[in-house]
């Protein structure tokens, strides 16, 4: 007996569907209505089905049994888009503290919500000290090592999606991460004072952490034999600086994470990040920005961003979790009133949905969706 064995079923029509309209997204286009994604962690999934947390990063095994399992809920559950092919991806999780877990940061596993990392550079000249991290080094290392453990469990797998029986894909899940947010991990909040009172030991820190993020991503992508191309950034801890800060301290780094991977440049940023936008947009020519926070208005977003790079989010996932159905439905068509127009636009909570959001309120955001219909950008062509 396989140590996994599930059956998923899933519209045909339905993902040829999602993939069209996700398709078109990237060309500014759409085909029949603007595609919707939720932002399902696997917390979501996991206490969905009546599971902890501490369970899910136990161990190799542990965890590729729950990935499975959590990939049928999701798709057979959540009524968006991003079901778009009989392909089922998992990889090693450990939450967003892996980069300053490899750097040396204490990490700490709950049982409700993702693990969270514990600063140990307390002194400018203990950061001076650190060495630059390889992709063998704490986290970095556990991840490659459950890697090749879940290439091997994935072997003794049945997977069979509707009817027909295939093998999951495992990756090493690498890319992501910024010498920012990192620092932070590393530093904890006094980091932002540090900008101040000592900028070139920042400088100094923030060019070590981008040399082994650099490193660990190459040694990922060589691993699995991916393509070196294309690069998504997660600086969620930026949105606090100025954009000012932001060119100096974030723009040099990121832009070598981009330069590194040529193509299509991501970005994500949780809270108030309109102020960074121009510097985003023309400092660093970021193609896509993935989640927008429901923090600013979405009249102001579309302003910023409008036509420049594809983008989805701004609907308070908060919202969608304790909110009514109409008034989830009100903020959902005020999204797509001011950034529908635009193209290249995704429908999404903005970020995160917490656990325990009930799938009704998930569904809102398709039928908003579906009410709304075809932008006018697109029946203008028509």
């Amino acid at each position: 007996m396989p140590f996994c064995h599930i059956e998923i079923d899933y519209p045909e029509e339905r993902m040829k569907a999602n993939k069209q309209r996700l398709d078109a997204w990237e060309r500014f286009e759409y085909v029949d209505r603007v595609p919707v994604l939720a932002g399902c962690g696997s917390e979501l999934g996991m206490i969905a089905r009546g599971i902890g947390l501490l369970e899910y990063y136990k161990d190799p095994r542990t965890q590729t049994y729950h990935q499975l399992q959590n990939a049928k809920w999701l798709i057979e559950n959540i009524a968006d888009d991003h079901c778009t092919s009989k392909e089922i991806t998992i990889s090693p999780d450990f939450g967003c503290c892996t980069a300053a877990g490899a750097f040396g940061a204490e990490k700490v596993f709950f049982e409700e919500h993702p693990p969270q990392t514990v600063p140990v550079i307390d002194k400018p000249g203990e950061a001076d000290k650190l060495q630059v991290a390889s992709p063998k080094d704490d986290l970095w290392g556990r991840k490659i090592e459950w890697y090749h453990r879940m290439k091997e469990l994935v072997e003794d797998t049945r997977i069979v999606f509707n009817g027909e029986e295939i093998r999951p894909l495992v990756k090493v899940g690498g890319e992501g991460e910024c010498s920012f947010s990192t620092a932070v991990d590393l530093v904890g909040s006094k980091f932002y004072e540090w900008l101040y009172e000592y900028p070139e030991t920042c400088r100094r820190l923030l060019r070590k952490l981008t040399e082994g993020i650099i490193g660990w991503d190459n040694y990922c992508r060589e691993l699995t034999a991916e393509p070196k191309r294309n690069f998504f950034a997660g600086d969620d801890a930026a949105q606090m600086i100025s954009a000012e800060m932001f060119r100096e301290f974030c723009v040099p780094n990121v832009e070598k994470q981009y330069h590194a991977f040529p193509g299509s440049r991501g970005m994500h940023m949780c809270g108030d990040s309109l102020h960074l936008l121009p510097v985003l947009i023309e400092d660093l020519g970021i193609t896509h920005f993935d989640v927008f926070s429901s923090r600013f208005d979405p009249e102001a977003i579309a302003g910023a961003i409008c036509g420049k790079a594809r983008f989805s989010g701004n609907v308070d996932p908060l919202l969608v979790c304790n909110g009514r159905k109409e008034d989830i439905m009100k903020a959902a068509m005020r999204c797509l009133s001011a950034l529908a127009p635009c193209g290249g636009y995704v429908l999404q909570d903005g970020c995160g949905l917490p656990p325990g959001t009930p799938l009704e309120n998930i569904a809102v955001l398709r039928e908003a969706s579906e009410k709304y219909g075809l932008p006018e950008i697109e029946r203008r062509k028509k």
